[in-house]
């Protein structure tokens, strides 16, 4: 379901060089779903809050069950690894390579702080940091063929992020408030992603334990410059059939065409529902059994051995 574009309340979307910086394949100045080298200039251009558009997508119930529950459950997984698996698929197809995003989080990591205590706090302190989305190699077409390659690029990027210490949150830390040196000239990707989790409802097997009441927005200044081209943020909103998974995609629209955005917010689909059906999979992986020290190829001869007989 493709809602109308319209001028962004929130300013997160922003022309910044990252990773792949400008050269994504809506980048304007090139061909959509082919980078362009060229363009990056182009896009790495500030740009205001009053350039940026957005476009929302919402994922159907039936397709998001299995997003919040099945699969984390099976794969021994976060619902955040289970989305952020499918948006490196559906990055990898759009820009031809692995790609580097900024990872919005709560920042509520009070164990960064001996006898700090948040209970008595509400909302979000908010970490920002630069992850690579690795996939295990898979792209889409082989996720979509093949339950086994979607698992494998869930169980691949939550191991990449499980190798983050305390959710990120020593990354600002040191950039912003220590100011070291190899952060604070670095330049930051393009491309940020925040799981803002519920809105409303309950929360989710794998969620913090709290949720967001009421809606998100509030006003900006228009002059401001965005911190990033392309935003993606993704709530879990509940509806008449269930919870269903919202996508607002905030870009730069001077920096990057609306048909590329589109075409990524597809691909992105496709990519959920390719790692929807990896709860199905039953193929035993070495993470599923750590203490029995086999690899990957010693399970899948255990596993044809018993299926034959």
């Amino acid at each position: 379901m493709l809602d109308a574009v319209t001028p962004a309340p929130r300013g997160r979307a922003a022309a910044s060089a990252g990773s792949t910086p400008g050269a994504g394949p809506g980048a304007r100045g090139g061909a959509a779903g082919t980078p362009d080298p060229a363009a990056a200039a182009n896009a790495a251009e500030p740009g205001t809050l009053d350039t940026v558009a957005q476009l929302s997508r919402t994922l159907p119930a039936a397709d998001t069950a299995p997003l919040l529950g099945d699969v984390p459950d099976r794969l021994r997984a976060g619902v955040n690894d289970v989305l952020l698996a499918a948006l490196g698929l559906a990055l990898r197809e759009w820009t031809g390579d692995e790609t580097v995003i900024d990872l919005e989080g709560h920042g509520r990591e009070q164990q960064i702080v001996p006898g700090a205590d948040l209970t008595r706090t509400v909302g979000w302190f908010t970490t920002v940091y630069p992850v690579r989305l690795a996939t295990g190699g898979a792209g889409l077409a082989e996720a979509e063929a093949d339950p086994g390659r979607a698992a494998a690029a869930v169980r691949a990027t939550a191991a990449s992020l499980g190798t983050v210490p305390d959710h990120g949150i020593g990354f600002g830390l040191l950039r912003e408030l220590a100011r070291h040196p190899a952060l604070t000239g670095a330049p930051r990707p393009w491309i940020a992603f925040n799981y803002l989790g519920r809105i409303g409802g309950t929360p989710d097997r794998h969620g913090a334990g709290w949720r967001i009441d009421g809606g998100l927005g509030g006003t900006v200044d228009g002059h401001r410059v965005a911190d990033h081209t392309l935003s993606i943020d993704v709530t879990a909103v509940p509806g008449a059939d269930g919870t269903a998974l919202r996508a607002v995609f905030a870009y730069v629209s001077t920096a990057i065409e609306e048909d590329s955005v589109d075409r990524l917010a597809t691909l992105w689909e496709r990519a959920l529902r390719a790692v929807a059906a990896a709860a199905v999979t039953t193929r035993l992986t070495p993470a599923d059994v750590p203490l029995a020290g086999l690899d990957q190829r010693q399970l899948d001869r255990i596993a044809a051995k018993w299926a034959a007989r």
